[in-house]
């Protein structure tokens, strides 16, 4: 049933000698349906329950393991078992698509099995014998609208400001704020073509709101001078909160046709001005977003503007090969649409608590007695500090990198922490970003980072610079951080399973091994946690897969009693 409206909730009421129809069974069928999907759908959310994730399988297959999800609908989305899809075989992909990524969605769907030949000739449309509810995987080029959480959209309004072939520029304000506060205008950058530049700016005109003691707001990015992360950046605001009293609405409101771009194919009628708002709060911030949320709830969720039938899986980066796509890599549930199941808060407090347990168990072990808050802090870390020199004979343009010869921090191999900041006099060191605390042409602009090398006690500090120099040398300082307390974690014995995860065949063997640290090695005893159904293990670890495809849990324990040491490692079986 694809029905979407569920009010009012109608049921039969039978007696004897009633007169049943197709459309009294249809009623007896919808009434059940609307009801656990509407229990579904105001108690659970939409996204994916389990599973579903998505892997590349090779440049032009992608696998999708079983899993469960929750449509924005209520509906349930099942895949029993693992699938491999060609990506030119799946709906919406064009070979000619001028893309560098694709969107791969799951959405709800029905599959009517046998026409009926006993129908009634009277029926406008065809009638079948049974239907088989299923589901439906297509691409888009686009992002997908309403792809953000469904409860973050409750608390922060987020709007498309800008859309083109090449990036997609959203705007979020929250909803509401406190008087005489502040609160962040964020502005999300996402790329659609892989290393294309980006660059823009727009403004805003601020109504009960203020930024750096103006009204208005210019809103500006270039990805030459600030580059990606990624695909993705985000640019944040702080707007101060001019109002005080309960109810007033601040609003930010982008300003028609000052929306500029660098690119010379700027997308025609892809800005899309619009004014957000946000409400004054004297209370408390939490109780009015409940308040809100118990009283406007039902009338969110029922809208359909905020509802998308489809639940994105993955975003596909790929690039064009002799008239078809390749695909690069895969960035799995770039939207986080997830469910967050009874279980997955059983899962994350079991976990807490066993973490809980663990650091109590390690204090106890530390030998605290008789030392001061000085000396413990000696005792778990060491620490080193000098000065590194890099030289630009010619000094530099922007986005010109300098390293460092390798230097020795002097607390010997393994992990460190390395801070490091910028020296522009005697008396003024800069950590962090140089650019905000730029106030002369003399002051270097660059963006510092440190390649660390555990096995040898050394690191290269590298500088980018950010605006052009003319200085023949830079001095930066560094601190390094060597922290003896996870040496002193890894004396706790372990069991583990080599390899963790293993890809194979339907009905191959292979063997795992079992790995102890800090310990003797002991007896283990082997199981799969599917049981039979997911293959058999020996006592030596040699494993067989089953004869279906699917994922299966490798379990190892010693035999010893007390504090027994457990391990578990993943197969995934595949008709290959």
């Amino acid at each position: 049933m694809k029905n979407l409206q569920y009010f009012p909730f109608e049921r039969n009421h039978y007696y004897y000698g009633k007169f049943l129809s197709a459309d009294d069974f249809y009623m007896e069928q919808k009434y059940v349906n609307d009801k656990h999907r509407f229990i579904n759908r105001f108690l659970h959310g939409a996204g994916v329950i389990f599973g579903m994730s998505v892997t590349a399988a090779d440049e032009r297959m992608l696998a999708v393991q079983p899993g469960a999800a929750l449509d924005f609908s209520g509906r349930e989305i099942i895949i029993d078992k693992p699938l491999l899809l060609a990506l030119s075989s799946i709906d919406g992909y064009r070979a000619d698509a001028r893309t560098s990524s694709f969107y791969l969605c799951l959405e709800y769907d029905e599959y009517h099995h046998m026409e009926s030949e006993n129908a009634e000739k009277n029926y406008d449309t065809e009638q079948y014998d049974s239907v088989t509810e299923r589901y439906r995987f297509f691409l888009t080029e686009t992002e997908p609208p309403y792809a953000e959480n469904m409860v973050r959209q409750f608390y922060q309004r987020t709007e498309c400001i800008y859309r083109s072939e090449v990036y997609t520029v959203f705007q979020t304000l929250p909803v509401m704020a406190k008087s005489s506060g502040s609160i962040p205008l964020l502005v999300k950058v996402r790329r659609h073509m892989q290393n294309a530049a980006v660059d823009f700016s727009y403004q805003l005109r601020l109504t009960g709101l203020r930024h750096k003691d103006s009204r208005i707001v210019t809103v500006s990015y270039d990805s030459r001078m600030q580059p990606m992360h990624g695909d993705e950046v985000i640019l944040r605001y702080d707007l101060e909160v001019l109002l005080h009293a309960d109810g007033e609405t601040g609003s930010a409101e982008t300003i028609a046709d000052s929306f500029a771009s660098g690119k010379a194919d700027m997308q025609e009628n892809g800005f899309s001005p619009c004014r957000m708002h946000t409400e004054i709060v004297t209370g408390s911030y939490e109780q009015q977003l409940l308040r809100k949320f118990r009283s406007d709830g039902m009338q969110y969720i029922m809208n359909e503007s905020v509802c998308q039938p489809s639940i994105c899986l993955a975003k596909l980066y790929v690039e064009e090969e002799d008239g078809r796509h390749r695909i690069l890599s895969v960035e799995r549930m770039p939207f986080q649409q997830y469910v967050f199941s009874g279980l997955a808060a059983e899962f994350l407090d079991m976990l807490r608590k066993e973490e809980t347990q663990e650091q109590h168990a390690f204090m106890q072990s530390l030998p605290m007695g008789g030392m001061s808050d000085a000396e413990r802090i000696r005792e778990q870390y060491a620490v080193s500090s000098g000065i590194a020199e890099i030289a630009m004979p010619m000094g530099g343009r922007v986005g010109q990198c300098f390293y460092s010869e390798p230097i020795s921090h002097g607390l010997g191999i393994g992990q460190t922490a390395i801070t490091l900041g910028l020296v522009n006099s005697d008396t003024e060191t800069v950590y962090g970003d140089t650019r905000i605390f730029s106030s002369s042409r003399k002051n270097i602009c660059a963006d510092l980072a440190a390649k660390l090398d555990p096995e040898k006690g050394t690191f290269i500090v590298g500088m980018r610079l950010t605006e052009p120099a003319v200085s023949t040398k830079v001095q930066i300082h560094w601190t390094a951080v060597h922290s003896h307390i996870a040496e002193t974690a890894d004396s706790i014995p372990r069991l583990l399973i080599k390899p963790s995860m293993m890809e194979i065949s339907v009905m191959e063997t292979v063997t795992f091994e079992a790995v102890f640290e800090n310990c003797p090695k002991q007896s283990v005893q082997w199981s799969v946690r599917e049981g039979a159904r997911g293959g058999i293990i020996t006592g030596g670890g040699a494993y067989t897969a089953p004869n279906t495809p699917g994922v299966y849990q490798i379990l190892a324990r010693t035999t010893e009693e007390n504090n027994p040491l457990q391990a578990s490692a993943f197969v995934v079986v595949r008709n290959l």
